[in-house]
């Protein structure tokens, strides 16, 4: 993140805020009303200097004012009374209500604010396809942030949704408080300190580098950058340029040399190709182009997608035989459930009560009359 001294006094830049909140039947019950606090408490966490509409949408799309307002007490008080009388409605039609907010008059982009859209639905929809591809194509210089709603919203599309808009994804359940949610939600997000970043290398270039559009820096947030050199390339550092409050801002950082390869980077850089690659398919590339790149890598680097997955071998070895370890590639650094059940214990317990009992039995005849 950039030092302190140059995030400015309010420790971010202002922003422009178009919410769309997910008024459709699937919405109805809990999840409406978890919608609507999450929106009222995200509205109240506007700040001077911000701008914001409110768009609600099922099969059709409304919107609270038309036009991006100013944020003060009477816009904000407005904005939640007419979120207040919203209503379930029809169909869900998140792709529509994408293209009318992508499509609404945000502000110029030399302007020193940051446009984005904060989404709140359960995402039940089937097209999640054409939403991405949506995304990839229309999205520019708007940053789109997710909020899943209810028990059981489509956490894969929300993040999708969310990652490919460079922005930050967050969920409510049903039976969560929505306004403590959100707030934890908008202390991550609240204001960006960093707009617009980009990198550049000082020593060797590296062949291949992801995400290849950077999302906005946010107090609090890491920035993961996956990077692949040549063998041999002379590394040397990393400038990460942006904009802050206060203007242009470069920080410039040395790079470690990795020495090890079981450090986990190169499978950090090769699950990111294989992400980039799926994201082809909403990109416009075929199927049939992007199945054996992903093989390639995946293969390569030991991981499981949709396209490859793990075959479990077990040998049987003998009593004298010997448990030789062997290092798996890519294999998850957690304890999994193993297929043997308690059986032998169970019945070392069994036998062993049958025992008790058969001595107490013996020592109640000897000591009977």
């Amino acid at each position: 993140l950039p030092p302190d001294d140059l995030l400015g006094p309010d420790e971010g830049l202002p922003t422009e805020t178009l919410f769309v909140i997910d008024v459709s039947g699937s919405m109805a019950g809990p999840s409406f009303v978890q919608a609507k606090a999450a929106l009222v408490a995200a509205l109240a966490r506007l700040r001077s200097g911000d701008r914001f509409d409110v768009l609600a949408f099922d099969d059709d799309v409304a919107s609270w004012s038309g036009r991006f307002e100013s944020v003060d007490d009477d816009t904000v008080a407005r904005a939640r009374g007419w979120v207040d009388r919203l209503d379930i409605g029809g169909g869900t039609d998140i792709l529509g209500a994408l293209r009318a907010a992508l499509g609404w008059s945000w502000s110029d982009d030399a302007s020193p604010i940051v446009r984005r859209v904060v989404f709140l639905t359960d995402g039940g929809v089937s097209n999640e396809d054409a939403i991405l591809t949506e995304i990839v194509a229309r999205l520019e210089g708007v940053r789109l942030h997710t909020i899943g709603i209810g028990s059981a919203p489509n956490r894969w599309l929300m993040r999708e949704m969310a990652g490919r808009g460079r922005g930050l994804s967050a969920f409510v359940q049903a039976e969560q408080v929505a306004e403590d949610a959100v707030d934890r939600f908008y202390r991550r997000l609240d204001r960006p300190v960093l707009s617009a970043p980009t990198v550049a290398w000082t020593g060797a270039r590296p062949t291949a580098v992801y995400p290849e559009r950077l999302p906005d820096l946010h107090a609090g947030e890491a920035l993961t950058i996956s990077a692949r050199f040549e063998p041999g390339a002379a590394i040397g550092g990393v400038l990460l340029e942006g904009r802050t409050s206060s203007g242009p801002v470069r920080v410039e950082a040395a790079l470690g040399r990795v020495t090890a390869e079981t450090s986990g980077v190169a499978h950090r850089w090769a699950r990111a190709r294989v992400d980039d690659l799926l994201g082809g398919l909403h990109r416009g590339v075929t199927e049939d182009a992007v199945r054996p790149a992903v093989v390639e890598v995946a293969v390569a680097h030991g991981l499981v997608t949709r396209y490859t997955s793990r075959v479990a071998v077990e040998d049987f070895v003998s009593a004298n035989g010997e448990a030789i370890p062997v290092e798996v590639p890519g294999a998850l650094a957690i304890a999994l459930p193993q297929g043997g059940t308690l059986r032998p214990l169970t019945r070392i317990v069994g036998w062993g009560a049958l025992a008790l009992a058969l001595v107490g039995w013996v020592a109640l005849r000897r000591t009977s009359p």
